[in-house]
């Protein structure tokens, strides 16, 4: 009797139930989302270095207004030709407008400016570039001096 009964649930349960498993849909699903996505950015990345916009080779030093970045803040050249520079303290770049003087004048006359960052300076060349983003020129050379600790 017990046999009997089990058997009859299961002919019923094949023949008029189709039974779901929400693991193999899930993965199944996500198989379905992630295989496109891969193919396109696959596909996206072959003409990438075509786009890629060809640095231009910083200007010789004895051309350029270099900044000195390090952790006391900035040193700046004074602009007079004569090798003086003036500090700003880090907690003063953003407010000093000497910088800023410096910095328009220097996109207005096309001049170029050149960032030396030492090791320890990368506080005081994160705020430059917010001084530099609003009144410096185009582009600005930058380069790392040291190895960062």
């Amino acid at each position: 009797m017990w046999g009997n009964s089990s058997r009859k649930d299961d002919e019923d349960e094949a023949v008029g139930a189709v039974s779901f498993d929400p693991f193999a849909d899930l993965l199944l699903g996500l198989i379905a989302i992630v295989v496109p996505i891969i193919g396109l950015l696959l596909a996206s990345g072959n003409g990438l270095s075509d786009h890629i916009e060809k640095a231009q080779p910083a200007p010789p030093v004895e051309e350029s207004f270099v900044i000195v970045a390090d952790a006391r803040g900035l040193s700046v050249p004074n602009g007079l030709g004569d090798g003086a520079l003036y500090e700003i303290p880090v907690g003063a770049i953003l407010d000093d407008e000497n910088l800023a003087r410096t910095l328009r004048e220097r996109r207005d006359n096309a001049e170029p400016v050149s960032l030396r960052i030492e090791a320890n300076g990368l506080e005081s060349a994160f705020l430059f570039e917010a001084v530099a983003a609003q009144h410096g020129p185009a582009s600005i050379f930058q380069t790392r001096i040291g190895a960062l600790p």
